[in-house]
């Protein structure tokens, strides 16, 4: 236990974070037929919704609850401003980032240098 505590601890946040690409997001402008069929095909649960790109983050959603909000009319921007994602800089090392993310409860924790 103490020999993965201090290999977490040498390592770099970008070194444990998904990188940019492999992201799975929902695009806000795409039409709800659209947005429900990647929500469908997709083995996550958790999504960033965006407006048009990756750096443009509204929030973080369920695919359950943006699914069940969808068949209601609502609006998946709104939806997801109700859930916005924790940003930690990527200067933070991992073991300080445990402390977040005890404390985002399943959350998305978004890296700033994954935005920028």
């Amino acid at each position: 236990m103490i020999n993965g505590v201090l290999t977490l601890a040498s390592r770099s946040l970008r070194g444990i974070m998904t990188p940019r690409g492999e992201i799975s997001w929902v695009d806000a402008n795409l039409s709800v037929a659209e947005i429900r069929q990647q929500l469908l095909s997709s083995p996550h649960s958790l999504f960033p919704v965006c407006r048009g790109e990756l750096d443009e983050i509204i929030g973080i959603v369920r695919a359950k609850e943006l699914l069940v909000a969808l068949e209601e009319g609502a609006d998946v921007a709104a939806i997801a401003a109700s859930s916005p994602a924790i940003v930690v800089p990527e200067t933070l090392d991992p073991i300080n980032l445990l402390g977040v993310l005890r404390r985002a409860r399943g959350i998305y924790i978004v890296s700033l240098s994954s935005l920028t």
